[in-house]
């Protein structure tokens, strides 16, 4: 990620300087549900989430999703009762890209939290990107987007996703958890912009 030799997958002054972002331990709750937030969008972190979804580095996941995990901890947030699931992607998506990146950070965060991973829901067909939609527009395209591939009744779901923008995406995957009569949705996300402004 930068020109620093280093044997870690991050180099240690570039992982310092991700894990120093000031919204950590932000908790939003505007979008519909409470979503927990690790980091801001910018600078190395944006690097490292550019990386994991474009440059075909999947441990980047992997290690996102275990400092995070990391964070939780560290905050006292919970370390049972949650079920994680990942915010899906279309298989098309999934195979052009080799992995969902946003479950690579669930199963990183759920191995360093213990929480268990739970694959429940999938992409019931592909929708077009949201950047420029206003929020009715979001919510229309979402419509139907996601279906559930497990039974979730009883259980208290915690969706992982990479970013936080509008909350769209994850408030769609909450809607369709809450019909199938969980007992809860939450969220947490590795990063959100700045200023909250984007395509999700």
């Amino acid at each position: 990620m930068c020109s620093r030799p280093a044997t870690a997958l991050v180099c240690p002054k570039c992982e310092a300087d991700v894990a120093s972002q000031p919204y950590s331990s932000a908790v939003i709750t505007s979008v519909g549900l409470r979503v927990y937030v690790w980091g801001t969008y910018r600078d190395r972190l944006r690097r490292l989430l550019e990386l994991l979804k474009y440059a075909r580095e999947p441990a980047l996941g992997d290690w996102l999703g275990e400092r995070v995990g990391r964070w939780w901890l560290n905050r006292g947030y919970p370390r049972h009762g949650y079920w994680v699931a990942a915010v899906p992607i279309h298989p098309e998506r999934r195979q052009e890209r080799g992995y969902n990146q946003a479950e690579r950070i669930a199963r990183g965060f759920s191995d360093r939290t213990g929480l268990p991973f739970y694959d429940c829901l999938a992409r019931a067909r592909a929708t077009p990107a949201l950047h420029g939609l206003n929020p009715e527009q979001r919510q229309l395209t979402l419509h139907g987007a996601f279906k559930l591939i497990r039974p979730v009744n009883q259980r208290s779901i915690l969706l992982v996703d990479d970013i936080l923008t509008t909350g769209s995406t994850l408030r769609a995957c909450a809607t369709e958890l809450e019909r199938s009569n969980c007992t809860s949705v939450e969220a947490v996300v590795v990063a959100r912009p700045a200023f909250n402004r984007s395509d999700r």
